[in-house]
């Protein structure tokens, strides 16, 4: 449903984000890492995942206690494909949605084990909460970039206010690409330079947060641009 005539070479890439960027499996080969271990928000998750990815180095139990989808299935196993999906991907995506932390122990885990009440029966009271600095972010994408060593495009969340969290945020990430010489996406932004009316591309929700089938063809010709400037 998200067809778009592509011309840029079919890439393997590494999703580390949501949803939003479901249609980029229609025209490329997307590892199943996003799918089968987690919807990551922030950059210490995405650590933590990408830790695990290359060296399985978390028992069962623990991966049910940290990733999305082993906590809805309470099912995981460790492949050998998620360490061979991101040494042999062309790009890795990642989406930073938020700077909101969770973590118990030492592990970041995914933001349903403390706010959803369907999940976080026996989990709530053992994460403890906390917020990124601009500092820490920083920080995380760096190690990030050296962990994967691959090129990386960083996604910033919907956000179409000039001020509140996720204004400060999207700038925060802006600033740090600028710095680091990383690809950065700014998806509203993006999309008002090529639609005049943006309310069809998003379900009506309190909060944006989800592509409707016409916003999801139009953000992947976003993704075209931008991975045309990179290949070709």
């Amino acid at each position: 449903m998200f067809h778009l005539q592509w011309v840029s070479p079919k890439l393997e890439l590494v999703v580390l984000g949501c949803c939003r960027q479901d249609s980029l499996s229609t025209v490329h080969n997307v590892s199943c890492i996003k799918n089968e271990l987690s919807y990551p928000h922030y950059t210490s998750e995405m650590i933590q995942i990408v830790d695990y990815c290359l060296n399985n180095n978390l028992s069962t139990e623990e991966a049910k206690e940290t990733f999305r989808t082993p906590i809805l299935t309470n099912n995981i196993k460790w492949k050998p494909q998620y360490y061979s999906d991101i040494i042999n991907s062309d790009i890795v995506i990642l989406e930073i949605a938020s700077r909101s932390t969770y973590k118990i122990e030492n592990r970041y885990v995914h933001h349903i084990l403390y706010d959803d009440p369907k999940f976080n029966g026996n989990t709530k009271e053992k994460v403890i909460t906390g917020k990124l600095t601009n500092e820490e972010i920083h920080a995380d994408i760096i190690h990030l970039r050296e962990l994967l060593k691959r090129p990386i495009i960083i996604v910033g969340h919907l956000v179409t206010e000039h001020q509140g969290k996720r204004y400060e945020l999207l700038n925060c990430l802006r600033e740090i690409c600028k710095k680091e010489g990383i690809v950065f996406i700014d998806p509203i932004k993006e999309l008002r330079k090529r639609h005049s009316n943006l309310k069809p591309l998003f379900l009506q929700e309190h909060t944006l947060a989800h592509y409707s089938d016409i916003g999801h063809r139009c953000i992947l010709e976003v993704y075209k641009d931008v991975i045309d400037s990179m290949y070709l």
